[in-house]
């Protein structure tokens, strides 16, 4: 990819792993190949999984075991999921990493990584009559596989609030994070999906919004703020100066703008307290 100009890079969310390029227009046809390869030609031994295991554990301790903020959202998260993979970490846990073997990265490769199995997405100076004989002279050679039906796990519906209260001496600062179920633009009625990526810039988007404005402007409590709406769920995360108290009535009637509107989820609380030194609050 260097040499013909190009940069790549990888990686794996919720509900996808995403490979991607930028390359040239004239170097299109070489990227498509090299993707086709990928999903035919994987040659992997023993020593390449172990190595790749060991890169991924510490990948894990570096930004989540080492990370007291970041081990509390993946605590909030598998406290809000109780049965959808959406409460599993998307590098998974520890013991799971340890115990996966050669044959089982070799089976899942196989069981998914087929044309029938992606999605290709192709931006820039090209047009589709050129790249529809690429994609299926290309793709259209590879075998399908037999997908396994998708069953969508269904959680059951939240009737109380989930807290999650983690103390750890490396916080420098108190911290909280309220996360709220909330509709998607495939689920529950859509609109709101739409009205709540909107709220999320109105409320905190930038230096000028209105939680920036309140928390860390007005008040001085906050330090950062950052309210985001991810299609499954909303999440706010606001770290506190220690020893200042304040009033979180403003974040509380924001947070409940979709109760009035139908949406689900639990209210948040109304006031709240900076907790002392290396302690993080959690709720969903």
């Amino acid at each position: 990819m260097a040499r013909n100009g190009g940069t790549e890079n990888a990686f794996t969310s919720y509900d996808y792993t995403a490979y991607f390029q930028n390359v040239a227009a004239d170097r299109l046809e070489l990227v498509m190949e090299l993707e086709a390869e990928r999903m035919t030609g994987l040659v992997m031994s023993d020593e390449d999984v172990e190595t790749e295991r060991q890169v991924i554990l510490e990948e894990r301790r570096m930004r989540t075991d080492n990370n007291p903020s970041a081990i509390l959202a993946e605590q909030v998260r598998a406290t809000q999921y109780y049965i959808h993979p959406y409460g599993w970490p998307v590098i998974g846990w520890n013991h799971e990493i340890e115990g996966l073997t050669h044959q089982d990265v070799v089976d899942f490769y196989r069981a998914h990584y087929a044309p029938n199995n992606a999605i290709l997405v192709i931006a820039g100076d090209v047009t589709l009559e050129e790249v529809r004989p690429l994609a299926e002279r290309i793709y259209g050679a590879i075998p399908a596989v037999e997908l396994a039906p998708r069953e969508r796990a269904a959680d059951p519906p939240q009737s109380a609030a989930r807290r999650v209260v983690m103390e750890d001496p490396r916080a420098a600062q108190p911290s909280i994070q309220l996360s709220y179920m909330a509709p998607t633009h495939v689920t529950g009625p859509s609109e709101q999906a739409y009205a709540l990526e909107a709220l999320a810039q109105v409320l905190s988007g930038s230096t000028t919004s209105r939680l920036y404005s309140d928390l860390v402007v007005d008040q001085g409590v906050a330090e950062c703020r950052c309210l985001a709406f991810r299609r499954r769920h909303r999440r706010c995360l606001v770290r506190f100066r220690r020893g200042r108290s304040f009033a979180f009535r403003f974040l509380d009637r924001a947070s409940r703008w979709p109760h009035r509107r139908g949406g689900r989820g639990r209210p948040a609380r109304r006031h709240c307290r900076p907790a002392r030194r290396g302690h993080h609050g959690g709720r969903a």
